[in-house]
Parts: structure tokens; C-alpha cells; sequence
């Protein structure tokens, strides 16, 4: 496949899902809170499907500027419900639009605190699955405070290099996907700015064309980095990959237009403890419905890497 494959599934689905939006199944709200640095209680939110007296969770992490309603999270959410699982789709910090805040690529503290919740007490294992920023910000969980129930994890198109890839998604060329991404930025940040004080004024955020400019003018200022460099080289999971101990699968794509894949492939050469599929077909978290994981299964993307993390079970 061309990089035009790699374009095309990375759009289709974000347009099939405009044309024909898709169901979200019958779900409950979750309800958590996160301690901030100094103090703060800040509300966590997400979606719970499947029944009550599943011993399995699936907890589905979005990517940047997305939510717990994206495509790929419900496609998730279906493949558990298949299982019998329950499935948590969770809203990272603010995603769900509420002002609840601003996360980072770093933060993980919405997983921790919402797989300690006393709702999740008689689940027996737990999979994880990260899509893009998500897959990031779960390879980082899952190598500095992974929970004792956590059986395996997937990430789907994750950055790892998160300064290369800063930069190649700030290319002109790629002026498309970053002003999507940002959009989904600037809705959580404009919800913030309604809530309570933000570190740059609503004006100011919503000219920014690149995300270096994002990290510069809102994650460095709210979360207290130097510079974006300094938020990159603190927070990038690449350095962390050779401490996960729990069975991991990262799935990158070749032709994938946003997370570049020289800019993960010498992180993921180099941490041998992880299970690194290349697919040559498909996008960023956009695959034609014959993808092909390479592990004797069959069925969608979601339906093979839960499969995955299932035999590779701890």
C-alpha cells in the first residue's frame, strides 16, 4: 500500500462516521476525580458497557482532541460486549467537554484512579487498549504504576518520540490532521476557560496553527514545564518501554500520515520486551476491515488485539 492508502484509511473513517454516525451501545456514566499537584479535586468521566457481573474489563484510552465517543472507541466497545467484557471508555482529563480541564501526553492519573474505583472491585483482569496519544500515555501507565489486575495492554499508532513527532506532524503537508487535532484542543479548552482561570487567554488559543505552539502557550504554562522541549523529554514514553513488564503489543503503521514511523521505529527496535506489529495497510487508527495482525485470527483491528491481549493473559 502507497502512502495514499495511508491517507485514505486515516479519513474514511473519520467521514463514514460523519455520514452515518455510529451507535454508541447501551452504557452507564463513570464518575472518578484526580488529585491535581496542588491539591485539586478534579472530576474524571467516561462510559461503562456491559454487564455488572463481568470479571473482565476493557478499558479503551482516546487519542489527542478526542473522547470516549470516537469511532474507534465504540468499534472497542462493541468487540467486549461480544465477550461478555465490560468495557470503560475513558475521558481523559476535560475530553468530555465539560471544563473539566487540560491533560497532557504524560498524565496518566485518570487510568490509576479509575481502575482503583470500588465500581471495578469484582473485576478479575484487566486490557488495556490506546489509540495514538492514548496508546502513549498507556505505554507510560503501564511502565511506571501498572495495576496489579492489568493483564496485557495494546496501543494502536502511538507516538513515541514525542519531539520528532511534533515536529513531522507540524509540517505544511500535514496542515490537515493538525488542525483537526487542535480543533478537538481548543473545544476542551474553551470548556476550561468557562470553568475556571487558563494560562493563556481564549483569543490567543484559538490562533494557534501548531502544536509546538500548543505545548508552549498551554501544557508548559499549565502543567509547569520550561518549554515544550522540556514537556517532551520529561513525559516521552520511549525511554520507559524497556521497563514494561506486562505483555504489550504496539501496532504502527507504515503508511500511518500522522505518527510518522521513523519516529517511533528506533524506540520500539530497541525495547524487545514488546510485541511490535508493522501493518503495511491502513492509516492513523483507520484500517480496512480485512487487516491483518499476523497472529491466525480473524476479524477487525479491536477484535484481534483483544484476542491478543486474551492468550497473553499475565
Amino acid at each position: 500500500m502507497s502512502a495514499l492508502g495511508g491517507h485514505f484509511w486515516t479519513l474514511r473513517p473519520f467521514v463514514a462516521s460523519k455520514i452515518n454516525p455510529p451507535k454508541p451501545p447501551p452504557s452507564r456514566l463513570f464518575r472518578t476525580s484526580v488529585t491535581t499537584a496542588g491539591g485539586a479535586r478534579v472530576p474524571v468521566t467516561g462510559r461503562v458497557s456491559g454487564p455488572q457481573e463481568a470479571r473482565t474489563l476493557l478499558v479503551v484510552v482516546h487519542g489527542l482532541g478526542g473522547s470516549a465517543s470516537s469511532p474507534y472507541a465504540l468499534e472497542a466497545s462493541a468487540e467486549a460486549a461480544a465477550r461478555g467484557y465490560a468495557c470503560l471508555r475513558l475521558n481523559m482529563r476535560g475530553a468530555d467537554r465539560s471544563g473539566a480541564g487540560i491533560y497532557h501526553a504524560g498524565l496518566y492519573d485518570e487510568i490509576r484512579a479509575s481502575l482503583d474505583d470500588e465500581v471495578f472491585s469484582r473485576i478479575e483482569r484487566i486490557f488495556l487498549l490506546g489509540y495514538s496519544m492514548g496508546g502513549h500515555t498507556s505505554l507510560r501507565y503501564a511502565a511506571l504504576d501498572p495495576h496489579p489486575k492489568l493483564r496485557a495492554l495494546t496501543t494502536v499508532c502511538a507516538p513515541i518520540d514525542l519531539e520528532a513527532g511534533c515536529k513531522e506532524i507540524d509540517r505544511e503537508e500535514r496542515r490537515l490532521y493538525r488542525m483537526h487535532v487542535l480543533a478537538g484542543l481548543k473545544e476542551i479548552y474553551a470548556a476550561t476557560h468557562r470553568k475556571r482561570p487558563v494560562p493563556a487567554s481564549l483569543e490567543d488559543v484559538l490562533r494557534i496553527e501548531k502544536l509546538r505552539d500548543w505545548d508552549a502557550l498551554v501544557v508548559a504554562e499549565e502543567f509547569g514545564f520550561e518549554s515544550p522541549e522540556d514537556y517532551w523529554r520529561k513525559v516521552g514514553a520511549g525511554p520507559l518501554l524497556p521497563k514494561i513488564e506486562v505483555p504489550t503489543m504496539v501496532v504502527a503503521t507504515k503508511h500511518d500520515p500522522m505518527v510518522l514511523s521513523h519516529t517511533v521505529e528506533p524506540a520500539l527496535s530497541a525495547a524487545k520486551n514488546l510485541y511490535n506489529v508493522w501493518l503495511t495497510r491502513g492509516g492513523h487508527v483507520g484500517f480496512p476491515p480485512s487487516v491483518d495482525l499476523g497472529l491466525g485470527s480473524r476479524g477487525s483491528l479491536e477484535s484481534q488485539a483483544i484476542q491478543w491481549m486474551e492468550t497473553h493473559d499475565g
